[in-house]
């Protein structure tokens, strides 16, 4: 199974042993925890429960128009920097996201915002209206788009004016 919670250095004597990290997005930890030892967690660190599908997306979260790169130019700087053979450079190598894709990334992240949102806000009228914001993202750009206006969170495709329905006291 997977579990999803707000960083922690890796040397909190919160973390379990059981606990293999999976991916980082945004200000959370995706881990891979066995079924068993769920209910060993710690309570203070708010863990959240991620089916397979949803743990997996986590690293398709950071999606840009679709894909995520798989294959990076080169980690050699000094090729970078220093290219005396004037070879061209490796060429990127991208993933294209399918729709169920997609909907497991859009599943994670409103998981991920609704733990966020009931962690940090504690007026349940805002919580509320917060959630009903969350549940009306229906893609991964909706998502963004929700991050920026409400948590201060870019992405590629955000920018400009925020289009906030209500403001949140934090």
């Amino acid at each position: 199974m997977f579990i999803v919670f707000e960083s922690v250095a890796s040397n909190d004597s919160r973390l379990i042993p059981e606990l293999e990290r999976f991916h980082n997005y945004w200000n959370y930890t995706v881990y891979k925890c066995p079924d068993s030892s769920v209910s060993a967690l710690d309570p203070s660190l708010y863990h959240c429960e991620l089916t397979d599908q949803e743990g997996r997306a986590s690293m398709l979260a950071d999606a840009i128009e679709g894909r995520v790169q798989v294959k990076p130019n080169t980690n050699q700087v000094t090729f970078v920097l220093d290219n005396p053979s004037g070879k061209p450079l490796d060429e990127k190598v991208y993933y294209y996201l399918t729709d169920e894709d997609k909907s497991n990334v859009v599943s994670f992240l409103k998981k991920l915002l609704k733990k966020h949102g009931l962690h940090h806000i504690k007026d349940p009228s805002e919580l509320s209206l917060y959630n009903q914001e969350v549940d009306s993202c229906q893609t991964h750009e909706d998502c963004n788009w929700f991050m920026y206006n409400y948590l201060d969170v870019a992405h590629w495709n955000t920018g400009g004016e925020k289009t906030k329905k209500f403001e949140i006291t934090w």
